[in-house]
């Protein structure tokens, strides 16, 4: 991952310290130094518009791959292995949807079902927000998670 301000003349590199297989990559609306991603171990955060970055701690999965990024919200889906894994056994990919309300720095399991987060066969590689028209009564907008099997 790099980046340019002579309009693609020089790159400057914005990997360090961080796992190579990157999936996902945002810069926060709020904060234009703070830069979220994705990657093949897990997810990360930089407050320094890439130059270091921090290891999220505490995902009980490690395989990390949509990011939604919205105001008081970060949403990732992790599976438990790389994508060869996911059509071995009986359980998949063995997927959970996060969220995080503090900027990034901890994740908790989305609660889809009564009685906790239940992992899902499928891996979410995609996440956003589905905006309903505008109406008198309605201008409201909604998470959609949808899971293909």
């Amino acid at each position: 991952m790099s980046w340019t301000c002579t309009k693609g003349e020089t790159f400057e590199p914005l990997n360090r310290g961080i796992y190579a297989d990157i999936h996902s990559v945002e810069i926060d609306a709020e904060d234009p130094n703070r830069v979220y991603a994705t990657t093949g171990r897990g997810f990360y955060y930089s407050e320094s518009a890439g130059e270091s970055w921090r290891h999220v701690n505490g995902f009980s999965r490690s395989y990390t791959v949509p990011l939604l990024v919205q105001p008081g919200a970060i949403y990732t889906a992790a599976a438990a292995g790389p994508p060869p894994t996911w059509s071995m056994g009986s359980v998949g990919a063995d997927a959970l949807m996060f969220r995080s309300h503090d900027r990034g720095r901890s994740f908790e399991p989305l609660t889809l079902t009564e009685g906790g987060a239940s992992p899902m066969r499928a891996m979410v590689m995609r996440c956003g927000l589905i905006r309903p028209a505008a109406t008198e009564t309605s201008s409201r907008c909604s998470l959609t998670v949808r899971s293909f099997e």
